[in-house]
């Protein structure tokens, strides 16, 4: 019920949106940038739900945010390489991406697009109880949230070369 970011984006680069969302009866807000439709973005496409393929195929250019609480990944599998090509900009959440088919999704999104900022979910960000399945779950020495937040870039509009961050996370920008 909140589309904050949606406003904002859209008023400050006099863009349109298109939202999805087959939970609610219509858009919280309704205005005149915003094109509703209530349907969850899935793999296949059914009464009650999409897989964009059609929406997206006369757009380019495209910014993508995303939470659909854990149909990313076959959204992203459906997609091809041209369609990922599409989405210029991604903001997305993935949730649980500890088995081979989700991990094999974000690998086939990093064929495309540079993730430029990772945020771990404030939700799951307590790592402390990983053991009990909330929070993290350790891989070697890493600690992964089970759900965060991830953009990403296009590689066909960066220019210049991509060195790997040595930041630690959260960073300065990140706020709960």
């Amino acid at each position: 019920y909140e589309e904050s970011f949606e406003r904002d984006f859209a008023l400050q680069y006099d863009m349109s949106c298109l939202a999805f969302d087959g939970t609610i009866d219509c858009y919280p807000n309704p205005n005149t940038w915003t094109t509703f439709t209530k349907k969850n973005i899935s793999d296949v496409n059914t009464e009650n739900t999409t897989n964009l393929h059609s929406t997206i195929e006369h757009k380019d250019n495209i910014f993508l945010k995303m939470d659909i609480e854990g149909n990313e990944y076959k959204w992203i599998h459906s997609l091809t390489k041209d369609q990922l090509q599409k989405f210029k900009q991604i903001v997305i959440e993935f949730h649980f991406p500890f088995d081979e088919y989700r991990w094999n999704c974000l690998k086939r999104l990093n064929e495309t697009h540079w993730l430029c900022h990772f945020h771990p979910n404030n939700h799951a960000a307590d790592c402390i109880k990983w053991e009990q399945g909330n929070g993290c779950r350790r891989i070697g020495d890493v600690e992964v949230p089970r759900i965060f937040e991830c953009t990403y870039i296009n590689k066909d509009d960066v220019n210049e070369t991509i060195t790997k961050n040595k930041k630690t996370i959260p960073a300065d920008i990140d706020n709960p």
